[in-house]
């Protein structure tokens, strides 16, 4: 019998969207730091069909369109959006997939690309 080291992986460098089988959307630690949303209670989703995108921006709690951001260890934070993804038809159901993030400025919001998949099912 041969055993093998079993090394941890490292967590992402880079900012991350994860889309949950469980209908939640999250943000890894270097996200949040990276573009300033680390006081961020509420947010809101947008979606461009044609361009594949996904958006995430701090909204006011009042906003009738505000998902609020559950905590995660302190660092990460997740949305829990199933009603947006099905309303976008994000088959989440077949398992997570996390996608690299970016911050469009002209925008004001987070922005991930659904094509650039840059890990696969966990």
């Amino acid at each position: 019998m041969t055993l093998e080291k079993f090394v941890s992986q490292r967590p992402a460098d880079y900012a991350t969207v994860a889309i949950r089988k469980n209908g939640t959307i999250s943000l890894n630690a270097v996200a949040v730091e990276q573009f300033n949303l680390k006081g961020a209670r509420f947010v809101g989703l947008y979606f461009d069909k044609g361009e594949g995108l996904i958006g995430i921006k701090a909204i006011d709690q009042k906003d009738p369109a505000a998902f609020r951001v559950v905590r995660e260890r302190g660092r990460t934070f997740t949305v829990s959006c199933q009603s947006f993804l099905r309303s976008i038809k994000i088959p989440y159901k077949e398992g997570t997939k996390i996608y690299k993030a970016g911050w469009d400025e002209k925008r004001g919001m987070l922005i991930s690309f659904r094509e650039r998949r840059v890990a696969g099912s966990m």
